[in-house]
């Protein structure tokens, strides 16, 4: 489908929102160093992490299924509450994901146009440097330190966080594709495009649907929708 006729079936007043969204995109903002100072971040701890790892054992390696595993269920209840309910909390979340992402991106304009929407597309790097460059990295130094945790068993932990957050971002950015995007042939992309969008349906997306690599919890929870 050809994005100009894409964009003409969107409703007029989202397009009216995603226009004013649009224009309120600070001048700087350069969705390659977005997403470059994201990556480098993401490479630096992975680089750091997985060379610090030295003969592995069976127990220790078992820290990549449970880090998956967690991954999976920190995003649905992160999604589902302080993205979906406006906590005292947590206001920025809610205003920034539940008013600010779902309007701009409805079911029917879930795609995005050009390089300047990743702006409210990819995590902003004020989320990536402090939580995946400087929290799981301090949290890995001190359990080694302080003998919480074994140094492979601290490693693995801030690589696989780093490691989710790849995941998170790719299945993300894949449901935000055009629906005959080559990439939606491999199955697993297409079930993600489909369920996400069913999320961003105005009706369903406090209610529905919050796993985005996979949708275990959604299934487990019976907040699964399809």
């Amino acid at each position: 489908m050809e994005k100009d006729k894409y964009y003409s079936l969107i409703d007029p007043e989202v397009e009216k929102f995603r226009e004013n969204f649009r224009k309120d995109i600070p001048w700087w903002y350069v969705p390659e160093i977005h997403l470059g100072t994201n990556i480098l971040i993401i490479i630096c701890v992975l680089f750091y992490s997985f060379s610090n790892i030295q003969n592995l054992t069976f127990f220790e390696f078992l820290v990549i299924p449970l880090m998956l595993l967690g991954g999976n269920f920190f995003v649905w209840v992160f999604h589902k509450y302080p993205l979906h309910r406006p906590f005292k909390i947590m206001p920025m979340a809610y205003k920034i994901h539940t008013l600010s992402h779902h309007h701009f991106y409805t079911d029917e304009a879930i795609i995005y146009r050009d390089k300047r929407d990743f702006i409210i597309l990819f995590f902003p790097i004020h989320f990536v440097l402090p939580v995946n460059g400087i929290l799981f990295p301090a949290l890995g130094y001190f359990s080694i330190k302080y003998g919480v945790l074994s140094p492979n068993v601290a490693h693995l932990i801030v690589a696989m966080a780093a490691v989710y957050l790849v995941l998170y971002e790719v299945f993300h950015f894949v449901s935000h594709l055009p629906q005959d995007a080559k990439i939606l042939r491999i199955p697993i992309f297409k079930n993600a495009w489909v369920h996400h969008r069913h999320h961003h349906t105005k009706k369903l997306m406090g209610r529905y649907n919050f796993n985005i690599v996979f949708p275990l919890f959604d299934r487990l929870f019976k907040t699964y929708y399809r």
